[in-house]
């Protein structure tokens, strides 16, 4: 019938739109890393919830296959360690995609040990290993070459951008860490990434957990008592529904102008706590824009008003001209409700 078309057919355009976020991803990535940019922040992190949550998301593309999924953690694994737990997950997931996508029969199994444990440092050491395809000894020197597929059939049967494992290896190294394979073609494959962490002793987790106490929740955020309100110029009206559904779940109240002399005459109107402004709309765009709120703002003595740049193309440079043009920050297309809060959780007054 008719919905079950319109259905489908989302689902064809949102995988198509999930595969190509994670392809300019996966370029974003590999050009910071080349580039030296490229960020391992040390925080203190739930290290086995980040895995348990990291194969949780994956549980649903195994069970489409037919296949099992297991975790099984080892002795002595530390609750909390300092590390950049974000990263540690984007490399398990990378290692569980590979071996759920090369695995039509069995399945795959990740263990989890702590290696070297010391009263400091521990290395952990994340064995992802399936019973599909497996690699050729000849193909296996291919598989940390960026754009390479272990051959070229596999990659029309498979899919995929080559990036995926050249990231995880160069992400692991700038942890101090190390990824190897063992493989046979025909039985399967074993990836192991270890990597050294900090082990968080007592007295900081005490003192992590008064300041969670202490820290409002991410969804409540309040300012001077009320819910904070948001100013967004956002031109194509699939995006008005999305930023103002985001906005909604994250508790805050807003308003949408469809171009940025729309979102002046709000902003002349009323009070906001933040914005959010499309960098290229029709009529005047969010650069124009905020050059015009700061001009207002100087004349009237009104307090700064900070501007988020909204952008489809962020890439090295943005933030540098975004700060001359006088916006605060900028985030990326498509929507992202942690980035949009994290972002916006850092200029507004709690």
């Amino acid at each position: 019938d008719l919905q079950a078309d319109y259905r489908d057919n989302l689902i064809t355009a949102k995988n198509c739109a999930d595969n190509l976020l994670r392809l300019i991803n996966d370029i974003l990535d590999i050009s910071k890393l080349e580039a030296g940019k490229y960020k391992i922040k040390e925080e203190i992190c739930d290290i086995k919830a980040a895995i348990e949550e990291t194969v949780a998301a994956q549980v649903p593309a195994a069970d489409n296959k037919a296949i099992s999924l297991d975790l099984n953690f080892g002795n002595n694994i530390p609750k909390l360690v300092r590390a950049d737990g974000q990263r540690i997950q984007q490399v398990l997931n990378c290692l569980l995609s590979n071996a759920i996508k090369f695995t039509s029969e069995g399945g795959v199994r990740v263990k989890i040990a702590a290696l070297d444990d010391t009263n400091d440092t521990v290395k952990l050491r994340i064995a992802v290993a399936d019973t599909g395809i497996g690699i050729s000894e000849a193909n296996m020197t291919k598989l940390f070459i960026r754009f390479s597929q272990v051959d070229g059939s596999d990659t029309r049967k498979y899919g995929g951008s080559g990036l995926g494992l050249v990231i995880s290896k160069q992400i692991t190294e700038l942890m101090n860490g190390t990824i190897t394979v063992q493989s046979k073609e025909g039985i399967g494959s074993t990836f192991i990434a270890e990597i050294p962490l900090k082990v968080v002793k007592a007295a900081e987790i005490d003192e992590k957990q008064n300041e969670e106490k202490e820290s409002p929740a991410v969804f409540s955020i309040t300012n001077n008592g009320k819910n904070a309100r948001i100013l967004v110029a956002e031109d194509e009206p699939v995006n008005q529904q999305v930023i103002g559904k985001l906005l909604g779940m994250a508790g805050f109240s807003y308003d949408i102008a469809e171009n940025g002399e729309k979102a002046i005459e709000l902003f002349k109107q009323k009070t906001y706590d933040a914005a959010l402004f499309d960098v290229q709309m029709p009529v005047m765009d969010g650069i124009a824009a905020t050059q015009e709120i700061r001009k207002l703002e100087q004349r009237d003595h009104k307090k700064r008003l900070p501007i988020i740049a909204v952008t489809a193309r962020a890439m090295f440079g943005d933030k540098e001209r975004i700060i001359e043009n006088q916006l605060d920050d900028y985030i990326a297309k498509p929507y992202n409700l942690n980035t949009v809060v994290d972002t916006l959780n850092k200029y507004i007054e709690k």
